[in-house]
């Protein structure tokens, strides 16, 4: 592992484990990283130790258990962060493409699109409405950005902007900065 943390590395393992009777141990045989943080003394990803690991709410009894619990969430990292910004930027420049004269009229038509697509598609919808404060304003200075705290939200509105990538696809080809769009869905 040259130049990798062995927690960094640990985390993105970690999710295999799982606790039979003989304790926690890897799903896969080959996860050898995580088999050794039970068995091996790893640095600890930490000069002092904080509060949240101080406090006995973290209970682990293998060697190293405190470490264990500093595992990269990929889930929240993307549909909390990543997903947001990404979504939030293309809704805004996908609704240019929608028919009204102004930026509330296009988003009231994507918010029927919105509600019409779920229902196809069973999809719960988490907001009952798209407004371009759900995606940080869409003006000419404003910075993109989800106002949503539900993760599975970023899941359905990434699938809904696929919908609308692929409905409006001769538009999303003709301009520039949707063209970069389009490639990240498909």
């Amino acid at each position: 592992m040259n130049g990798l943390c062995k927690w960094f590395t640990l985390s993105i393992f970690g999710r295999f484990l799982h606790k039979n009777s003989s304790g926690f141990r890897p799903r896969h045989i080959g996860d050898k990283l995580i088999e050794q943080s039970y068995v091996e003394h790893l640095p600890e990803p930490w000069d002092e130790e904080g509060p949240w690991t101080a406090a006995s709410l973290l209970r682990d009894a293998g060697p190293q258990g405190k470490s264990r619990f500093f595992k990269i969430d990929i889930w929240h990292v993307v549909h909390m962060g990543v997903a947001k910004d990404f979504i939030s930027s293309a809704m805004c420049l996908l609704q240019s493409l929608m028919d009204g004269s102004s930026v509330d009229s296009r988003f009231q038509q994507m918010s029927g699109l919105y509600t019409d697509w779920c229902k196809a598609n069973r999809k719960i919808r988490y907001i009952s409405k798209l407004t371009k404060d759900t995606f940080g304003g869409c003006g000419k200075r404003d910075e993109p950005h989800g106002s949503w705290n539900k993760a599975a939200l970023s899941s359905t509105l990434m699938q809904f902007t696929e919908y609308l990538c692929g409905l409006y696809d001769e538009q999303c080809q003709r301009d520039e900065r949707l063209r970069f769009v389009v490639p990240c869905l498909f």
